[in-house]
Order: structure tokens, then C-alpha cells, then sequence
């Protein structure tokens, strides 16, 4: 898209970036939150009732005998495969826009919910002053 677009618009050429949306701030926090639930989940499987007694606790707390040691693989299988790839669903977002000037959006994928036509490009541009040069 780059290149047709600064082919057929020369006044173009070298001001066209391409770039990702940005991740919503809750769905980047959620990221990392999930990153250090699962190295923590790493310490204690590894670790076992030793990371409690590195704290100074003679025993591991009830919740994690109750809970931890009986559903361990259940746990695990949602931390590591499940929950990140619920929440990589929201990094992806789909999105393809032609804005002009950072300000004007040419053409949204998002909107439309398809990929332009080199008519969805040229009109806009054209109308906002840009010079169209066709290719043979």
C-alpha cells in the first residue's frame, strides 16, 4: 500500500508510515499481570512447599494445599494457554486505516469492515488536493 501510494500520489513520497493500533491500557496491564501470575506459577511448581518455607512459614497455608496441590494441571492449563490467548484476541485488532495529515481518516477497515478499493484511496485524496497520477 506504501508504494502504490506514493507511485500514485508523488506528493507522498516519504511521508507514508505504517504502524499498529495501540493495546488498550487495561488488556496491555492484563498482560503483564498474567506474565507474573505465570512466573509465580512457575516458583511454586518448581519450588513446591519450599517457596513458604523460604518465607519463614513452617507449612504451606491451607489454600494451597486445598487448592494449589489438588488442581494443579487445571490451573496451569488456564494461566498458560487460555486466559493469554483470550486476551491476544485484543491485540489484534483487525484495523486498516488511511489517515492524512494524522487527522483525517481516508479509509477505515474498522468502519467499513473491508479492505479498500483503489477508489476508497484515490477520491479522498484527490478531493483533498492531492495530485493523482495514473499508471498505464
Amino acid at each position: 500500500m506504501k508504494a502504490w501510494l506514493e507511485d500514485a500520489f508523488p506528493e507522498l513520497r516519504g511521508r507514508v508510515t505504517g504502524g499498529n493500533s495501540p493495546v488498550p491500557p487495561l488488556v496491555e496491564l492484563s498482560l503483564k499481570l498474567i506474565g507474573l501470575l505465570q512466573f509465580l506459577g512457575i516458583v511454586f511448581v518448581v519450588t513446591g512447599e519450599g517457596v513458604f518455607q523460604f518465607f519463614g512459614m513452617q507449612r504451606a497455608p491451607a489454600w494451597y494445599r486445598d487448592v494449589v496441590m489438588k488442581n494443579g494441571v487445571p490451573i496451569m492449563i488456564c494461566v498458560y494457554l487460555v486466559v493469554p490467548q483470550f486476551l491476544n484476541g485484543f491485540l489484534v485488532s483487525g484495523a486498516f486505516e488511511v489517515i492524512l495529515d494524522g487527522k483525517d481518516v481516508i479509509f477505515s477497515k474498522l468502519a467499513t469492515n473491508r479492505m479498500p478499493g483503489a477508489e476508497d484511496i484515490i477520491a479522498p485524496l484527490t478531493k483533498a488536493g492531492l495530485s493523482y497520477v495514473a499508471k498505464a
